[in-house]
């Protein structure tokens, strides 16, 4: 008796699965996954901040184009920068409505915007390069009123988008910036 198409299908699917099964059990495929040699440290930099107050709670980091560090320090609700060689160069403290309160995700876009998700008020903001710019991205407070607890933030390569993610909200978030 033939078998119908749609049990061939079936039961191709079924045997399909087996097979991955079976590998997952047989072959060990983390093996595969894993590298050919493991990375080594051959020089590291401490990026050491020595001016008061000392740096509390870092909890990301971005490079820009000029391979310049950006540290999210949120417990002294500032950004410090470090030049390539680890040498502290200063700390961005935004005055007025812009005051950072908690920032803790950062970062780096494209065009060299550095993009600061500021925890404590709910909000992305974006300081343009020379920061001349401050570009705020506020993201709602959910149902029970709580504040967005953002914990980081990326641009896309091309520079039309930025993802947010919201802890308590348990969501990613896609921003269009071209708007």
């Amino acid at each position: 008796m033939p078998l119908k198409p749609a049990t061939v299908i079936s039961n191709f699917w079924c045997i399909q699965y087996l097979a991955v099964c079976l590998y997952v059990l047989l072959a060990r495929p983390t093996a595969v996954l894993s590298a050919d040699r493991p990375f080594t440290v051959h020089k590291s930099i401490d990026f050491i901040h020595t001016n008061s107050p000392a740096m509390r709670m870092p909890t990301d980091c971005a490079v820009d184009s000029d391979r310049v560090v950006f540290v999210a320090d949120g417990v002294n609700d500032r950004i410090l920068r470090f030049a390539p060689d680890g040498s502290f160069l200063d700390s961005i403290k935004l005055p007025g409505e812009h005051k950072l309160s908690g920032p803790v995700g950062l970062g780096a876009g494209a065009a060299g915007w550095l993009w600061i998700a500021d925890t404590g008020k709910g909000r992305v903001l974006g300081l343009s390069p020379d920061r001349s710019t401050v570009r705020t991205i506020p993201v709602p407070a959910d149902s029970d009123n709580h504040p967005a607890n953002l914990t980081d933030v990326a641009e896309t390569p091309d520079g039309k988008s930025l993802w947010i993610v919201a802890n308590n909200h348990h969501r990613l978030i896609r921003v269009d910036l071209e708007s």
